[in-house]
């Protein structure tokens, strides 16, 4: 019931989503067992569903990407869908979805890099911190984006 009410919320995360077509032959096994294993270094210990295969890739992603999934892990009582993308022939996250999730981790810690306001050394910090969130803002991933080299070792 919970997976089905995630992926009703598909079409909503990603509008693009609606543009694009299932891949005719779905998913392999060894595509499986690749999701698994880069899902097992993003979600320890995780429960995964993975659902259909898009046979192309949201303009974000760039050119290397030849193929999407949306997968779903549940861990602890909470699920988190990503997609991942097929970029030179393996199952990766993909340039935006890395970004994304870089920018939500920054965000998620923010109370603890910025400190209490009574700090004396709170402006520098708040400071600091907003350099950094405005360095990935402006680095976010745009059709036409070609990734990094390093992109790919994420």
């Amino acid at each position: 019931m919970r997976r089905l009410a995630l992926l009703a919320l598909l079409p909503l995360l990603a509008p693009a989503a609606e543009q694009r077509h299932l891949r005719y032959d779905n998913i392999h096994d060894a595509e499986v067992t690749e999701i698994q294993r880069v899902m097992s270094r993003l979600a320890p210990g995780a429960i995964v569903d993975i659902d259909s295969v898009y046979d192309s890739c949201s303009c974000e992603e760039g050119i290397t990407c030849s193929a999407q999934v949306w997968v779903v892990s549940h861990r602890s009582g909470r699920s988190t869908g990503i997609w991942l993308s097929k970029m030179d022939g393996h199952w990766t996250l993909g340039p935006y979805e890395q970004w994304q999730s870089d920018i939500n981790h920054l965000y998620w810690r923010r109370t603890e890099l910025i400190g209490p306001r009574d700090a004396p050394d709170f402006a520098s910090r708040r400071d600091t911190y907003n350099k950094q969130m405005l360095a990935l803002q402006t680095a976010k991933p745009h059709c036409g984006y070609a990734p990094a080299a390093d992109s790919a070792s994420r």
